[in-house]
C-alpha cells in the first residue's frame, strides 16, 4: 500500500484490516516506479482527475508503470465517478480520454458500470470478455451468502452484458491523457466550470494550441509596438509592467502544475515557490528604484525572456 496521508491510513484501519508493515508512506506514482515487485492485482483509489496531482495516476506514463509491475494474468483496477443515468459532454470526453489512454497500454480494457461508478478493468494480455464475466458470476454464485459487500443477484446485475455493451456507446473520439498534455485534467476543470455556471475556458478550448500561442505572441508584439510609438515614460512603464506581470503569473501557474505533476502534494512546496516569486519582485523593484531608466533594455529583455519561457 502506497499512501502519503498517515491520518487516512489510521482512519481506514477502523474499517479494514491494514497491516502497518505493508504500508509505505510515499507518493504512489514514484513508489511504484522505484519498486521491483510484481503484482497480481493493482488497485488505484483516487478521485476523478480534477487536479494535477491526481491526474498523474490517469496518464499513459503511470499506466506504463503499472503494466511493467503486473504479472501475467494480473489486473489493474480503478474507477471514475459520474452521475448514474446521464453523462455530460465533458464527462463523456473524460471517460473516453481515460479509456483511450488505458487502451494504448493494456491490450484489454473493460468498463463495468456500477451505479454512479465506472470501474475500469485493465489486463496485460488479450482476454475473452464474455468468458471472464461468466467465470466471475459463477464464482460468486458458488460462494453466495459468504461475502460481506456483494450478493450473487447484485453481481448478475453489475455484470449484465447489455449494460457493459452500452458503455461503449458513450465513448467518443478524444486524445490520450499524459503529464505533458493533461487533457483529462482539462475536462475535469471544464466540468467544474459547467457546474459553477462559468464560461471562460470553454471558448478557449475550441482553439488549437498553435492558435493560442500565435495570439499571445501577437499580443506581446502589439504591446511592445504601442510602447514604442506612444510617447511618455509612464505609459511605456505601464506596458512593461503589464507584460511582465502577465507572463510572470502565467509562468508561475505553469510551475505550479509542473511541481504538482512531479511531486504530487503541493502543500509545502507552494509556499516556497510563492515566497521565491515575491522575493524576486522585491529585488527587482529595489534594483529599478536605484538604477531607474538605465535598466530599460534589461527590462525589455526580461519581458521577452519570460514570455518565451511561458510559451
Amino acid at each position: 500500500i502506497y499512501e502519503q496521508d498517515r491520518g487516512l491510513v489510521r482512519f481506514g484501519s477502523g474499517f479494514f484490516t491494514i497491516k502497518q508493515e505493508r504500508v509505505t508512506f510515499e507518493d504512489g506514482f514514484y513508489g511504484l516506479k522505484r519498486s521491483n515487485a510484481r503484482f497480481d492485482i493493482v488497485l488505484l483509489f483516487a478521485s476523478n482527475p480534477t487536479t494535477g496531482e491526481v491526474n498523474r495516476f490517469f496518464t499513459r506514463e503511470f499506466f506504463n508503470i503499472v503494466h511493467k509491475h503486473l504479472r501475467r494474468g494480473g489486473t489493474f483496477e480503478f474507477a471514475l465517478t459520474f452521475s448514474e443515468n446521464y453523462l455530460t459532454n465533458e464527462e463523456k470526453f473524460l471517460l473516453s480520454s481515460i479509456h483511450k489512454t488505458a487502451s494504448s497500454v493494456f491490450p484489454s480494457v473493460i468498463i463495468v458500470p456500477y451505479f454512479s461508478t465506472y470501474i475500469f478493468l485493465c489486463f496485460p494480455e488479450e482476454v475473452d470478455v464474455d468468458g471472464l464475466v461468466y467465470r466471475v458470476r459463477e464464482n460468486f454464485h458458488r460462494i453466495d451468502g459468504r461475502t460481506r459487500f456483494f450478493s450473487a443477484a447484485g453481481i448478475d446485475y453489475i455484470l449484465d452484458r447489455t449494460r457493459i455493451a452500452e458503455v461503449k456507446n458513450l465513448i467518443v473520439p478524444s486524445p490520450i491523457n499524459s503529464i505533458a498534455a493533461p487533457v483529462a485534467y482539462l475536462f475535469g476543470i471544464l466540468e467544474w466550470e459547467r457546474l459553477s455556471g462559468g464560461a471562460i475556458l470553454r471558448p478557449a478550448v475550441r482553439l488549437r494550441p498553435n492558435t493560442l500561442i500565435a495570439g499571445l505572441i501577437l499580443l506581446s508584439i502589439l504591446a511592445l509596438i504601442l510602447g514604442r510609438l506612444i510617447s511618455g515614460k509612464t505609459f511605456r512603464a505601464f506596458w512593461a509592467i503589464f507584460l511582465l506581470g502577465l507572463s510572470g503569473i502565467s509562468f508561475e501557474l505553469l510551475l505550479l502544475y509542473l511541481f504538482q505533476s512531479s511531486f504530487g502534494s503541493l502543500y509545502w512546496l507552494v509556499g516556497l515557490l510563492s515566497s521565491g516569486f515575491m522575493v524576486g519582485l522585491v529585488i527587482g523593484n529595489r534594483l529599478f528604484t536605484k538604477l531607474g531608466l538605465k535598466l530599460h533594455g534589461i527590462l525589455l529583455s526580461l519581458v521577452l525572456a519570460t514570455i518565451i519561457l511561458v510559451l
